[in-house]
């Protein structure tokens, strides 16, 4: 008896609006934005804070060493200051397979013996670029 009772004093089951009445008649506020919205927004501009800053050496990422500069991914970066060398400079690409007749260095990163050339790891026993996993990007 008592649950009869608990059920009639909550709200009706079902749907509990009528046909045509809205369950927020005064909608939404114009301009006004979704949670999602805001948090792309804040990330939009955290993104846009990094790419104000210069592009820095990654210590946690492997290099190859050249005469006056750190190559990493392709692109070359100040021995000094571990910024960019030419930022207007085109970045050389990952190629698939290591091309033997230009100059590689044997490196140590994570345990493991690559080869490093222009920037980018390939393994030594399969020539094959070795796809690396950046921290944060």
């Amino acid at each position: 008896m008592k649950k009869q009772q608990k059920m009639k004093k909550g709200l009706p089951r079902g749907r509990p609006f009528k046909p045509g009445q809205s369950g927020n008649p005064a909608g939404r506020p114009l301009g006004s934005l979704n949670k999602l919205t805001l948090a792309v927004l804040a990330g939009s501009q955290e993104a846009k804070q990094k790419l104000a800053q210069p592009l820095m050496l990654d210590k946690n990422l492997p290099f190859e060493c050249w005469g006056d500069c750190y190559v990493q991914l392709g692109r070359a970066f100040r021995k000094d200051s571990l910024t960019l060398k030419d930022p207007q400079a085109t970045v050389i690409p990952q190629a698939e397979m290591l091309d033997i007749r230009k100059f590689r260095q044997t490196i140590l990163w994570k345990n493991r013996h690559y080869f490093i050339q222009d920037g980018w790891l390939f393994d030594r026993r399969t020539y094959k670029a070795v796809k690396i996993k950046r921290l944060g990007a």
